[in-house]
């Protein structure tokens, strides 16, 4: 017998990934049975009480709303929303206080397995250099994007380091220590990430380009499926990954 499909509301559901999660989730094989949608407005709460996860797309500005309505509820949540404020990130952590919640930057486990390499790397070639350049769609809101930050991120780690101490924005000179971001934004670029570590006699680029937004989509549907076997608590792509090794 198969097993009962997973009860999922999608929030954000007419955005570019959400209206990719579902058409994905409507495949028959997909595992899935979508019980709402929801892209603001009202109605929020009552989706949330018929499903077992939510995948969230939406803008930051929708956390509060996300965090309210989902408190009280056993629905799960899935989010790849980026650009929130330090407030709204308090927020999501204080909710997986009573639900599972999974929150990433980007949505591809080679993304994930990407980070793992660059923490790596920085912390065997501490005197070299380090530059995260990253390209997006012309409507990219927030920029560096969430996924070059998580990517500075595991730089910074991999150096022992807080990133807002390091991190430099734009163009300009760049001190000893420095981890440089740069950003383009044009046409309809799903997603290019480069991080360049220079040295003085030779040169490591490690990169990632998203070639399929649904790749993003099949993620967090795996997320989704991965989420709702698990007790309260944050979670992250790096979480599914040690489990999938």
């Amino acid at each position: 017998m198969a097993p009962r499909p997973i009860k999922l509301a999608i929030l954000g559901a007419t955005g570019r990934m959400g209206t990719r999660v579902k058409e994905l989730a409507k495949r028959g094989d997909s595992g899935f049975s979508i019980v709402g949608r929801w892209s603001g407005g009202e109605g929020l709460s009552a989706i949330l009480q018929l499903a077992e996860v939510a995948i969230d797309f939406t803008p930051p500005d929708a956390t509060s709303a996300i965090v309210e309505a989902c408190s009280g509820t056993s629905c799960a949540l899935v989010s790849g929303t980026t650009g929130r404020s330090a407030a709204d990130e308090a927020a999501i952590v204080e909710l997986g206080e009573g639900c599972a919640v999974f929150v990433a930057s980007n949505m591809s486990p080679v993304v994930a397995l990407l980070s793992q390499l660059i923490e790596h790397a920085a912390r065997a070639l501490p005197e070299f250099d380090i530059e995260i350049s990253e390209t997006h769609h012309s409507g990219k809101r927030d920029a560096p994007s969430g996924t070059a930050i998580t990517l500075g991120g595991a730089a910074s780690r991999g150096r022992e380091e807080v990133l807002g101490d390091v991190a430099i924005r734009g163009d300009g000179p760049r001190s000893a220590g420095d981890i440089g971001f740069s950003v383009r934004r044009g046409g309809n670029v799903i997603g290019d990430h480069e991080i360049a570590f220079f040295g003085p006699h030779e040169q490591l680029t490690l990169c990632h380009r998203a070639q399929d937004r649904d790749l993003f989509a099949a993620g967090a549907l795996k997320a989704a499926t991965w989420l709702v076997e698990q007790s309260p608590g944050v979670y992250g792509m790096q979480d599914l990954l040690r489990q999938a090794v």
